[in-house]
């Protein structure tokens, strides 16, 4: 079965493209492969699936997930981002899941170059629920 191509939330998971988060475990899957992150790496991925397209500043990143507890915001959020962005395969040239935003910060849902088009990915959509 394939993966929806776009954010899917219910309680217990975040989806989007070919990830899977399992909230309760702190797992993520890249398809049928588990993923080993750190719990940092895990909350920072769990907040871009939250907040999928949107562009999300290392500030906001900080506040929201450190809670301000460091004295170099700007070195804890690049490390940690780079090191979900390696683990997920992104490369920096062409990202498939979280793409860099000069001077403004990161994106979960980067735009992927065609040719000479640039193609966004799908907006957010939520499941249907069941009757």
């Amino acid at each position: 079965m394939a993966m929806q191509s776009s954010y899917i939330s219910d309680e217990n998971y975040l989806y989007y493209k070919d990830l899977k988060l399992d909230l309760n475990k702190e797992v993520v899957w890249k398809g049928d492969q588990a993923l080993k992150l750190f719990h940092g790496e895990f909350k920072v991925l769990e907040y871009f699936m939250r907040n999928q397209g949107r562009i999300i500043s290392n500030e906001e990143l900080f506040n929201n997930l450190w809670d301000g507890k460091s004295d170099d915001f700007a070195h804890t959020v690049y490390i940690q981002v780079s090191a979900l962005r390696r683990k997920l395969g992104d490369k920096p040239g062409n990202p498939l899941y979280i793409e860099r935003i000069v001077r403004q910060g990161y994106r979960l849902g980067a735009s992927t170059v065609v040719g000479k088009a640039s193609v966004t990915l799908p907006e957010v959509k939520k499941r249907p629920q069941s009757s």
